[in-house]
């Protein structure tokens, strides 16, 4: 489809079946207030006590990952 070419009707129905459902999720203020969490939770991870770590230390680790290679990140990993 080209820029200047109208959507077809069947193109709309689909988008209104879509929005039945609701709006569609996410915005920049919901991205913005995920990664402002994920972060907070991060470096609380990595600046817990010991005896806090057992929050984050389970079978779901969540906080700072020292890759192979010599990097650092963060992320959320174990068994669900």
């Amino acid at each position: 489809m080209h820029f200047n070419q109208p959507y077809t009707l069947s193109q709309m129905r689909d988008r209104d079946t879509l929005l039945l459902y609701g709006p569609p999720a996410g915005n920049a203020t919901s991205v913005a207030a995920g990664i402002a969490l994920f972060s907070t939770v991060v470096v609380a991870a990595a600046h817990a006590p010991a005896p806090l770590r057992v929050l984050f230390d389970r079978r779901l680790h969540v906080g700072p990952a020292l890759f192979d290679g010599g990097g650092m990140g963060a992320g959320v990993a174990g068994q669900l």
